[in-house]
């Protein structure tokens, strides 16, 4: 094989002697068939040299250098045109100055041969090594099929690659850090990937990928994990020779484009899994198995972008079962445009389910079948064009038929109507009750309607705002709803992150699950009296709420309502709240204030976990048990005082309070969870109540302040390493 490189010296003596900078270039000339002695001329006119069997020039004036620069005199290449080269990048007698090519380092490359003897593994290559590698088919004769584990780890100035057709096997971290790949294309013969192989590749903006049979990865193999994450995102093409896509292959990586090829048969759980910039499918596999209920292919896929564009192409005949479906209510793949080939034959039960995003399908002339529930939830789905013979308007909201548009008017069986108004919301009405179910139009702030008139003219004056009816609504700024209203469904308003104000109507009574998880740009929102309870996640990730009043009629706060609610500085729980669920208000990093009315009996899992900012908390009568990492990290916490109604503090309650100076274990207490007071480096005294029977492993380890403990007299058991790294520890009364 012929390499070159180019090497630029300084010689500082002739700048001294002639105050200008010379420069010469010594070039590696080729061999001849693979040769050892090579001739080369590397000055103007250069002396010669022997070192290991090699004449070179590398003076002024030689006896042997080439005539005209670069040239050698027998040299296959050289960047000059000297008398006998072969090759030069120049032009004329002295040889031009053409920008320098990008070095090829494959010399670089180490090789180790497998425990038979017949073939090679690349196991490594030098970090320092700057240019382009092309891995050789053979080397000593044998052939090389495989890329050992770390072998190209953090080459970060490598930037072409090439993969011989043999390779067999990509290992661990092959090509991990190597920030400066821009492609890449994985060859045919691969049959396994080793986890992490293109880790944090993130310039990448192309993958080529045509490996035919790759077994399933597993869930954290993260083979691509935030590859392109410094590119505008990479276009993944699969080639014609693939016939699986494994599992978790492209699990968090930085993908706008996918083209899957016709010949695909499979395509494996969370294969592209939370590819949150994707925003192009190309689906052109022919008839891929049906996937399975968990396969979540696409799970949280296009979140972050402006939504997902799937065609599916002229080869394809069906769409499998499953395809877009996610088994969790809040991560859908964000697919907004969907073109179906004419020739797709079968959509698949549940192959578009909850894609709520979705505006606009057609129904190919050679469909004979739509599965089951194939188009449930797409609540924003207004324009259904039928090409085919099937009845699409039959069937109840549930199952895979769709509503058959027609002069902007859907209908379905049963009396149930489907009304689209002028200011684009659409309704529906099942004869009994109204559902506002979305909005398609063009306002940034919107007044809610106070009623409409279905399709059969009945004035529907009262209606539910269904789930997910304004999901990942990007362009809303600001809602007031009306008192029409009289009940909000679930998620109705997830991810809409440019909403910053909303208004609710007295008559609603729960604030239901995800109702505005993800809302990041919230800053005003004033929870009605009539309001009984806080759901889950209801506010989670609200992270521009400063302040939030809740009524006193809410009875329960439930698990993360507020958490990573990182802004909210102050909040005042009702008296007649009697729990804080799990995680409620964690990371509610700014939360310095928060009251605990006496009503409340538990505190929750990880309730104010990361409260980084909580200063002084007090907990009152009543509350029985502290939960495990209940008030975990919170760092600036310098006190807290105990009730006499707590009889357990839970696992790593107070773990990595940092800033805790004293606190007050009472009477009541029985134990002490595992690592409960871990970690809090500035606490210096502790008295452990009579009643205390037992002290968990870690309990107090790393509390490298305290200097003085009371053992109780009831202490039965003190787990391992309770006091360890309690180095000033200096009293110790053991009762």
């Amino acid at each position: 094989m012929k390499r070159k490189f180019t090497v630029v010296l300084l010689a500082l003596a002739a700048a001294l002697l002639l105050g200008l900078s010379v420069f010469f270039v010594a070039c590696e000339g080729g061999t001849e068939s693979g040769g050892q002695n090579t001739e080369q001329g590397g000055g103007n006119e250069g002396e010669t040299g022997e070192e290991g069997g090699t004449e070179q020039g590398s003076g002024n004036e030689g006896e042997t250098g080439g005539e005209t620069g670069d040239g050698g005199e027998t040299g296959e290449e050289g960047d000059g045109e000297g008398e006998t080269g072969e090759e030069g990048d120049g032009e004329g007698e002295t040889g031009g100055e053409n920008p320098a090519p990008v070095p090829d380092v494959s010399d670089k490359l180490v090789f180790t041969l497998n425990d038979e003897e017949t073939a090679y593994s690349v196991t490594r290559m030098d970090i320092s090594a700057a240019g382009s590698v092309t891995i050789p088919a053979t080397y000593n004769g044998l052939p090389v099929t495989s890329i050992g584990s770390s072998a190209f780890y953090n080459c970060s100035t490598l930037t072409e690659i090439t993969i011989p057709e043999g390779v067999t096997s990509i290992g661990l971290n092959a090509f991990a850090y190597c920030s400066g790949l821009t492609e890449i294309t994985i060859p045919e013969g691969v049959t396994s990937i080793g986890s992490q192989a293109f880790r944090d590749c993130s310039n990448l903006t192309e993958i080529n990928y045509n490996a035919a049979a790759v077994p399933d990865l597993i869930w954290n193999s993260t083979v691509f994990y935030n590859a392109g994450s410094n590119s505008e995102g990479c276009t993944v093409t699969f080639g014609e020779s693939v016939k699986n896509i494994p599992a978790n292959l492209f699990v968090d990586a930085n993908i706008t484009s996918v083209t899957i090829g016709s010949n695909v048969e499979s395509i494996g759980s969370q294969a592209f899994r939370d590819c949150s910039n994707l925003t192009e499918i190309n689906y052109n596999a022919a008839a891929v198995a049906d996937l399975t209920y968990s396969s979540n292919v696409f799970y949280n896929a296009g979140s972050d972008s402006d939504g997902i564009t799937v065609i599916f192409g002229e080869s394809v005949k069906s769409i499998p079962v499953y395809l877009f479906y996610t088994n969790s209510s809040s991560y859908f793949p964000n697919i907004v445009s969907v073109t179906i080939g004419s020739n797709v034959e079968s959509i698949g039960s549940y192959a578009f389910y909850n894609c709520s995003g979705l505006m606009s399908v057609t129904i190919p002339e050679n469909a004979t079948s739509i599965g089951s529930s194939a188009f449930y939830g797409c609540y924003k789905l207004i324009e259904v064009y039928n090409k085919s013979a099937l009845d699409i308007t039959a069937g109840s909201r549930g199952n895979g038929y769709v509503a058959y548009y027609a002069e902007n008017v859907y209908t379905q069986e049963g009396g149930s109507w489907f009304t689209d108004t002028a200011e684009g919301y659409r309704f529906f009405y099942d004869g009994n009750k109204g559902y506002l179910m979305g909005y398609y139009g063009a306002e940034t702030a919107l007044t809610l309607p106070t009623g409409f008139t279905a399709y059969d003219g009945t004035e529907v004056t009262k209606y539910e705002i269904y789930e997910f009816a304004f999901f990942k609504y990007n362009s809303l700024t600001d809602i007031t709803v009306s008192e029409s209203v009289t009940s909000i469904g679930s998620q109705a308003f997830s991810g809409c992150s440019n909403l910053t104000k909303i208004t609710i109507p007295d008559v609603v009574t729960s604030i239901g699950y995800r109702m505005f998880s993800g809302c990041s740009s919230l800053t005003e929102i004033t929870i009605p009296a009539s309001v009984t309870s806080i759901d889950s996640y209801a506010f989670s990730g609200c992270s521009s709420l400063t302040e939030i009043t809740i009524p006193e009629g809410v009875m329960s706060i439930d698990s993360y309502a507020f958490s990573g609610c990182s802004s909210l500085m102050e909040i005042t729980i009702p008296e007649g709240v009697t729990s804080i669920g799990r995680y409620a208000f964690s990371g509610c990093s700014s939360l310095m204030l928060v009251t605990i009315p006496a009503g409340v009996t538990s505190i929750g899992e990880a309730a104010f976990e990361d409260c980084s900012s909580l200063t002084s908390v007090t907990i009152p009568e009543g509350v029985t048990s502290i939960g495990e990492a209940a008030f975990e990290d919170c760092s600036s916490l310098t006190s807290v005082t105990i009730p006499e109604s707590v009889t357990s503090i839970g696992e790593a309650a107070f773990k990595d309070c940092s800033s805790l100076t004293s606190v007050t274990i009472p009477d009541s207490v029985t134990g002490i969870g595992r690592t409960a007071f871990y970690g809090c480096s500035s606490l210096m005294s502790v008295t452990i109540p009579e009643s205390a029977t037992s002290i968990g492993p870690f309990a107090f380890s790393g509390c490298s302040s305290l200097m003085s403990v009371t053992i109780p007299e009831n202490a039965t058991s003190i787990g391992s390493s309770a006091f360890y790294g309690c180095y000033k520890l200096i009293e110790v009364y053991n009762k």
